[in-house]
């Protein structure tokens, strides 16, 4: 039977219960799996080589999410609506923990995205059609380029946010902020299927968000993160939903509106790879001159950082969707997104050359 909020009164909190109380529990379980094991060979942001890391289990928080989604979906009717997203979110595990098992090449990697998320797009029926009118000009409508257009922005939101720091829980957080802005421009738009999924998404990575939270207060018990596995897919969630949420008929939030609820991960990850490029190196590799990295730098902590990212990526969201509800033009939505990141690219660029020690970032 069908679940549909509007018409459950009271109970309409009762899948995002089940969702919750799903992913806190399967959170657990990995935690209490990687009690007591270490994995030499699994990979962690800063590794030293010879230096142990946790087990496995506790790289995989991604399947506890997808898992309590799955459940919960299907156990109030939402299947039908969840369905492409679960395929993508399952698919993007695979491969992110195939990958990181295997250690295979980065390249290897995204040419396996690439491939997987062109056909489920094309599947779907999910494509990024329509830009929306960003010079003023009309609909900017991609006809033959719709497909590898969508390809490249699925691929790049996604990136962006596995290059967050998973140890400090950025990943999550962000994530989290951005489903909150999904969910409200889906209400506001009555896109009432693609809300219910994006708000039940966002339960079960509270549930696992808490449950991380807990865990490391406790000294004794394993902690659990995404890895690169749960940010992977994650952040193809996010571009899916957004994609869901902009095109097709019906559809009125506008393409831009959405790209300010992943404008910061997006615009920083950006930035880092046009660094890298600029200096001869690879622009898809995980840089350690990200906006966090730089905060720490500065002496800030990793709660202070986290605050402050989250606070700034939920400001950015806040004028993509207000921006959108008082009918603010497209086009100037655009420019500010455009300059912003502009002016964001010159002062990180400048502000990393001022570092003591740090001299070969362009």
């Amino acid at each position: 039977m069908e679940f549909h909020p509007a018409h459950a009164g009271a109970l309409w909190f009762v899948p995002l219960a089940v969702a919750f109380v799903i992913a806190v529990g399967g959170t657990i379980a990995l935690s209490y799996a990687a009690r007591g094991h270490r994995l030499s060979s699994y990979p962690r942001p800063g590794r030293r080589p010879g230096e142990d890391t946790p087990a496995l289990p506790a790289f995989l928080g991604g399947a506890a999410i997808v898992v309590a989604l799955a459940a919960a979906a299907g156990s109030f009717g939402m299947l039908h609506d969840a369905r492409h997203l679960l395929i993508m979110m399952c698919l993007m595990f695979a491969v992110g923990l195939w990958s990181s098992v295997a250690h295979t090449p980065e390249g290897v990697e995204i040419a396996v995205q690439v491939i997987v998320t062109a056909m489920l797009a094309h599947y779907a029926g999910i494509e990024f059609r329509n830009a929306g009118d960003l010079f003023g000009l009309g609909a900017l409508n991609l006809g033959i380029l719709a497909l590898p257009v969508t390809v490249v922005i699925l691929v790049a939101v996604a990136h962006s946010l596995t290059m967050m720091d998973d140890l400090e829980g950025f990943r999550a957080a962000f994530a989290f902020t951005a489903l909150a802005w999904l969910t409200a421009a889906g209400a506001a738009s009555g896109m009432e299927p693609q809300s219910r999924v994006a708000l039940l998404l966002e339960a079960a990575l509270a549930g696992y968000l808490l449950c991380s939270v807990l865990l490391r207060s406790r000294r004794s018990a394993a902690r659990v993160f995404l890895g690169p596995a749960g940010g992977l897919m994650i952040g193809f969630a996010l571009g899916w939903l957004g994609m869901s949420l902009t095109q097709g008929p019906g559809r009125s939030v506008p393409p831009i509106a959405a790209l300010f609820f992943v404008l910061l991960p997006v615009a920083d990850g950006l930035s880092v790879a046009l660094r890298q490029f600029e200096r001869g190196g690879n622009p898809f590799e995980r840089g350690d001159f990200r906006i966090h990295h730089y905060l720490f730098s500065r002496g800030f902590s990793s709660a202070q950082t986290l605050v402050i990212l989250v606070a700034a990526s939920a400001l950015l969201g806040a004028v993509g969707y207000f921006g959108w509800r008082v009918g603010l033009p497209e086009p100037a939505m655009f420019w500010i997104a455009l300059f912003g990141f502009l002016a964001y690219h010159a002062w990180i660029k400048e502000a990393w050359r001022k570092l003591k020690g740090v001299y070969f970032v362009i």
